[in-house]
């Protein structure tokens, strides 16, 4: 797979839940060919949906902050799918794959309630989101897509060579 004439880096990931993410949204780099798109297929995946409690305790060391410095939560932006671009705790700011990871969630499609025991964190999707979604393009071969028109539809305006 090429565009412009230059191999493409095909990233993927297992479950996008709420559609592709933009390569922008996570990386911080524009790829012309990791847009975000709709995806709509993965609803089978075993990884949709999680939850995932943490005490204030185990908040406070995962981001590295004082126990006495995390209220209030805030989730200040998101991407046009609902991803968590910017979320902040306390005085501090975070972007959203950063804070994703820092607290080894599934995905940045998350809401989250406080409360005085600790967050509840409500997750749609598995991985960065970026690039090709695993269980979607499972689901649209399931609906009788080729590979062509599934890689074609996560890698906008990719071509296909032949090596010989």
């Amino acid at each position: 797979m090429t565009y412009h004439n230059r191999p493409i880096d095909a990233v993927f990931h297992s479950t996008c839940g709420v559609g592709t993410a933009d390569a922008v949204e996570v990386w911080q780099h524009s790829t012309p060919y990791l847009r975000s798109v709709d995806c709509g297929y993965d609803q089978q995946s075993p990884r949709y949906s999680s939850q995932v409690e943490l005490s204030w305790t185990q908040l406070a060391v995962s981001l590295h902050l004082p126990l006495t410095s995390l209220n209030p939560i805030r989730i200040r932006q998101r991407s046009n799918r609902g991803r968590v671009l910017q979320i902040s705790v306390g005085k501090y700011l975070f972007r959203g794959e950063h804070f994703r990871r820092a607290l080894t969630l599934n995905s940045t499609c998350f809401t989250c309630t406080a409360s005085k025991k600790g967050v509840i964190f409500k997750v749609t999707g598995y991985g960065h989101g970026v690039g090709m979604c695993q269980y979607g393009a499972n689901g649209m071969a399931k609906m009788g897509c080729n590979y062509q028109q599934i890689l074609c539809h996560y890698y906008q305006g990719i071509h296909f060579c032949m090596i010989k």
